[in-house]
C-alpha cells in the first residue's frame, strides 16, 4: 500500500493522493444523514399508511410522538431504524 502511495505522489504529485476525497466526503455525509433521519422517515410512512385505511378501522397512533413511543414500547429502539439495511432475501 506505501508504495502505491509513494509511485501516485511521484507520478502524479502529492495532491493526486487527495482527488475524489471531497465525493467520498460528501457520500458519508450522506449516510449518517441518513442513519440519523431513519426514524422520522420510518413514523412518517406508518403515519401515512394509517390515514389510508377505512373509516371504523381503529388506528394504532394518535400523533407523531405517540408513534414513536408505541414503536419503541411494543418492537424496541432498534425497530426506529427498521429498513435502514437491505434485508437478506433468501426466497
Amino acid at each position: 500500500m506505501l508504495g502505491t502511495v509513494a509511485t501516485i505522489a511521484r507520478e502524479k504529485g502529492l495532491p493526486a493522493l487527495w482527488k475524489g476525497l471531497a465525493l467520498r466526503l460528501h457520500r458519508q455525509s450522506l449516510t449518517i444523514a441518513i442513519t440519523i433521519a431513519n426514524p422520522t422517515i420510518l413514523i412518517k410512512v406508518q403515519l401515512q399508511a394509517e390515514r389510508k385505511l377505512p373509516l371504523g378501522v381503529p388506528r394504532r397512533y394518535s400523533a407523531a410522538q405517540d408513534a414513536y413511543s408505541t414503536t419503541i414500547r411494543q418492537e424496541g429502539i432498534l425497530a426506529l431504524w427498521t429498513g435502514l439495511a437491505p434485508k437478506n432475501c433468501q426466497d
